[in-house]
């Protein structure tokens, strides 16, 4: 994200072209391992529905992303910069509600988890 708002607020296009390819790689990585993750937390059956959600939120910003950023260059109220400030704001809006509002017992969740790891193979 640092990278991001940086890119914004980059003086020329050189300085926003290196910001923005240092930006990609470092999202590289969290979207190569994110699969071993939905891999790790999941189950195969519930695994169906996880991979999708994940596929689209990994990708909905190249799809929404170029639609807004054409209304926002197309503005006479704002300069073609804004379309860098897109990013920081959606991460902006889900970030906070997400971190700021507890999810639940988590150690519900982690008995629940040991509980499954426990049970052997064949069921009984």
């Amino acid at each position: 994200m640092v990278h991001i708002i940086a890119s914004a607020l980059a003086p020329n296009i050189g300085t926003q072209l290196a910001l923005q390819f240092i930006a990609g790689c470092f999202a590289a990585t969290p979207l190569t391992c994110a699969g071993g993750s939905i891999s790790d937390l999941w189950s195969p059956m519930e695994r169906v529905h996880a991979s999708p959600v994940f596929a689209n939120a990994a990708f909905m910003g190249l799809i929404f992303e170029p639609i807004i950023g054409s209304f926002v260059g197309e503005s006479s109220l704002v300069s073609w910069r804004w379309t860098e400030w897109i990013v920081p704001h959606q991460f902006g809006t889900r970030f906070v509600p997400d971190y700021a509002i507890p999810a639940g017992d988590v150690r519900a969740n982690s008995a629940e988890i040991e509980s499954r790891q426990i049970v052997p193979i064949d069921g009984r």
